[in-house]
């Protein structure tokens, strides 16, 4: 599909240790199920990991999961971008080189969704002769109008543009200060940000089979737990140095949102979808059990 990665590696320790670890020791406070005397006791061979559990409790958070970040991760990056695929993105910056992708891009032209204005932004990143990086917000400039590589000293009038208010880095710019890594590491971090919710918010449907806002307040550890998770995930995010470490990017505030909003589809579906079925499942089964008994008791004697 040619889409970006939606986790990096270190995103994927932090997953597992942090969003999953902090509300996993809150789930060991957890008080009993009302319903857990009428479980009957497994046989003593039976897998920690039943047949119900793999079916109803662990395959349909993955599918809705999964759903859930690949729809954070294709609409976060058309949000950022413009584009979806990494092929599309590269294509959005010219290179010195056109046919060497590892050569150094000069000149791209990206677009983003402006939550203000409900427009979308043209973003441009030119960098001149001494590598220093111009850009500007809502300026368009043909590909026809920008000195070829090898060009010589350059004026930025030479173009019929006036560079003098545009936005100035110190010189030899780095390609991930270019609108296109900044748009694609953003959309990045709503699907890690998405991911993170998913497993925070999946505590509170996997402790019980009944209904999670049942059950909402019976552990306030959790509340404990997932709040300082999502807090750190945040945080992560947002101080320097430190989301560069993990491969993220502070986001502006309605993104929190929008990838929070993948984790809360997430949630619904885990409850409307696979409790029901299981539910009806287990009735379906004690009914046919008592069924059996009834059957058993009305034997008589004779009958035997």
């Amino acid at each position: 599909s040619g889409l970006p990665l939606p986790l990096a590696a270190l995103q994927i320790l932090f997953l597992n240790l942090m969003s999953d670890g902090c509300p996993a020791v809150a789930l060991s406070k957890e008080p009993a199920d009302p319903e857990i005397m009428d479980v009957p006791p497994r046989p003593k061979n039976q897998q920690l990991m039943t047949s119900d559990w793999w079916i109803y409790g662990i395959l349909p958070h993955v599918f809705f999961q999964a759903i859930a970040v690949l729809g954070a991760l294709v609409i976060g990056m058309y949000l950022t971008t413009g584009h979806i695929r990494n092929a599309d993105i590269n294509r959005s910056c010219i290179r010195e080189n056109d046919s060497d992708q590892t050569s150094k891009p000069y000149l791209c032209e990206c677009y983003s969704w402006d939550w203000k204005t409900s427009e979308w932004q043209t973003h441009i990143n030119y960098v001149n002769e001494n590598g220093v990086l111009v850009r500007k917000d809502n300026v368009g400039i043909s590909p026809t109008e920008v000195p070829p590589p090898g060009r010589p000293a350059f004026s930025p009038r030479d173009l019929g543009l006036d560079f003098d208010d545009w936005t100035r880095t110190v010189p030899k710019t780095q390609e991930g200060e270019l609108c296109s890594k900044t748009g694609s590491l953003k959309g990045r971090t709503i699907a890690f940000v998405c991911a993170v919710c998913c497993e925070i918010l999946r505590a509170y449907t996997v402790r019980s089979w009944t209904w999670a806002w049942e059950v909402f307040n019976r552990n306030m550890w959790l509340h404990a737990a997932a709040a300082f998770s999502g807090s750190l995930t945040i945080l992560i995010t947002l101080i320097p140095g430190l989301n560069s470490v993990f491969s993220a990017t502070a986001l502006e505030w309605w993104m929190y949102f929008f990838a929070i909003a993948w984790a809360f589809f997430n949630l619904v579906m885990d409850e409307i979808v696979p409790k029901p079925i299981y539910r009806r499942v287990l009735r379906m089964r004690r009914e046919r059990d008592e069924m059996k008994k009834a059957k058993l008791l009305s034997v008589t004697p004779a009958d035997v």
